[in-house]
Parts: C-alpha cells; structure tokens; sequence
C-alpha cells in the first residue's frame, strides 16, 4: 500500500479546513489570506490550476461546437449521439483504473 506523505486538506466551510496526515489524525485549521497565498504561489499548484482551467475551457469549447461542426459537415443524430457514447465508453476504463 502506498502512503502518501504529504498532508491533505479537505475544505467544510469558508473560514476553516481539515487538515489530516492519516485517517485516525484530524484537525480542524483555520484558513487565514497568508496560509491561502502561500498556497497559490507553489509551481505545482499553479500548474495544476491552468491545467485544470485550460482542460475546462476547450472541453467547454468542444461540447458547445461539436454537434454544430458535426450538423455542417452532414451528419446524422444517430452519429452524434454515437460520437457521445464513444466518449463515454472510453471514460469508463480511466474510471475504474484511478485511484
């Protein structure tokens, strides 16, 4: 079993966290601007950020588009739905194999 070192944090209001090393040790943490910015300015997290904001936007972009671009190009509804069963059937296996 792999443990993960590093602390996780788990938000259930505005004004505070739960901070947990394991299951059994948790603690409440109040959330201060500092604590929060300190935070923002770590690489990883602002790459997981723009990562996060860059997937989200051209997945936006892709289900706005698809069936318009797919209408243009002559396609029938029963392709477009297909189109979206294919997606969803691939997805299954990243579903079931993450952790």
């Amino acid at each position: 079993m792999l443990l993960v070192q590093s602390p996780i944090w788990y938000p259930i209001d505005p004004d505070m966290l739960v901070h947990t090393n394991s299951e059994a040790n948790v603690q409440l943490v109040a959330l201060s601007e500092e604590k929060i910015l300190q935070v923002l300015r770590r690489l990883d997290v602002l790459a997981f950020l723009t990562a996060f904001l860059l997937a989200g936007l051209l997945w936006g972009l892709m289900e706005t588009y698809l069936f318009w671009f797919m209408e243009d190009l002559g396609a029938s509804k029963l392709l477009m739905g297909g189109s979206l069963a294919v997606g969803t059937i691939a997805g299954v296996p990243i579903s079931i194999f993450s952790k």
